[in-house]
């Protein structure tokens, strides 16, 4: 772990997989848990590092520095494969999200 970092515990992690599933909308629950068609959701834990790792990918290939941002998808090959080795633990949600059919009035 980096300076400043704090580690956290696995049940924990998982809880906040869970969590973050709820605040989904009604059309991702209802994929998960009715359809079965999405898997738990997933946080991955990254080593220290792997974002000035990510980084330097980019410049190497011709990013400029100063207008750099860190990607919020990632679908290039090479840059999946640099974050799957970079990942130190893995966290999936514990259960399925709460969701009830909505009942249509009318």
């Amino acid at each position: 772990m980096g300076a400043g970092a704090t580690a956290v515990d696995k049940a924990t992690l998982d809880a906040c997989c869970l969590e973050m599933e709820e605040a989904l909308n009604t059309v991702y629950r209802q994929s998960r848990e009715a359809d079965g068609s999405i898997g738990p959701l997933e946080i991955r834990i990254v080593r220290a590092g792997t974002f000035e790792e990510l980084m330097d990918y980019a410049i190497s290939r011709g990013a400029s520095i100063n207008q750099y941002k860190a990607p919020r998808c990632v679908m290039f090959p090479p840059i999946v494969e640099l974050l799957d080795s970079l990942v130190v633990s893995s966290h999936f949600s514990p259960a399925l999200p709460h969701w009830t059919p909505a009942r249509r009035s009318g």
